[in-house]
């Protein structure tokens, strides 16, 4: 059982990567949210725990994040899909994760492109702006974890597809040739070499 408060991450100067949490009653809260806590129960196998609801599995998607825990973000995100609109309460724990934009992780930029193409899929607005994030993705996709990676059509639904097939051609190439690589990724740029 897990309250369902906001949440966000305190910065800490001396612990950059800090992934304590503060929880928060406001009155924005109390008028969105319904539902004060979401239970999980846990699978059979206990190797993973259940959402019930597609708001339970977007407040674990956020806990996750704000913790870090980039894989078990990706997980639970990849099992959520709607065709309708967010409720009021999905709405509001889908703008927490915007606390999250900071966090220039290559997995963290998979999980919110993950989460944007939800939206996209149910007209919803995405909480954080997705060109930064698909150029942090990108920049650093050698980088992003392959659990966290997006389909080819989840990439297709935010555009990505194009640069990413440039890239892997210019690795291909830089390989065949013997030579560093030197791709242009939109206005961001990958160099490895």
């Amino acid at each position: 059982m897990i309250p369902n408060y906001g949440v966000f991450r305190p910065k800490v100067k001396q612990c950059p990567f800090s992934t304590d949490l503060v929880l928060e009653r406001s009155k924005d809260w109390e008028k969105q949210v319904k539902t004060r806590f979401y239970v999980y129960p846990i699978h059979l196998s206990g190797a993973f725990i259940l959402s019930q609801s597609l708001s339970a599995a977007f407040y674990l998607v956020t806990l996750r994040l704000m913790a870090r825990d980039y894989l078990a973000a990706a997980k639970v995100l990849s099992s959520c899909s709607t065709d309708t609109s967010f409720t009021d309460e999905e709405r509001w724990i889908v703008k927490l994760i915007e606390r999250t934009k900071e966090d220039s992780h290559p997995d963290a930029h998979a999980c919110r492109l993950r989460l944007a193409g939800i939206c996209k899929g149910c007209s919803e607005e995405a909480p954080v702006e997705v060109k930064s994030d698909k150029e942090g993705y990108l920049k650093k996709y050698p980088h992003v974890s392959v659990e966290c990676r997006l389909t080819l059509d989840e990439e297709i639904v935010l555009g990505i597809d194009g640069d990413r097939l440039r890239y892997f051609q210019a690795v291909e190439q830089a390989s065949r040739l013997n030579k560093s690589l030197d791709f242009p990724a939109g206005p961001c740029r990958a160099k490895q070499g």
